[in-house]
């Protein structure tokens, strides 16, 4: 349980508007990227939590991709 508050923490630091600010601008220097763009991605197009959904949309991509051959068959995912 504190392993998984530890890393509930970090993730909800990392979310902090100035935490996501600092990654952008030291970002957008090695990618080249403008900073905003960096600040959209982080914020509008990664999701944090793994809910659900979205563990049935995870589930469904390795069904996928095992069936054309992009990846090899997963296993179950097990959470600890």
């Amino acid at each position: 349980e504190e392993t998984v508050a530890d890393f509930q923490l970090s993730r909800d630091h990392g979310l902090e508007p100035e935490s996501v600010a600092r990654l952008a601008r030291e970002w957008s220097v090695r990618l080249k990227i403008d900073a905003g763009e960096i600040t959209a991605y982080l914020t509008k197009n990664v999701h944090y939590s793994l809910d659900l959904d979205c563990l049935n949309g995870l589930r469904l991509f390795y069904e996928y991709a095992a069936e054309c051959g992009a990846l090899p068959l997963a296993p179950e995912i097990k959470f600890l």
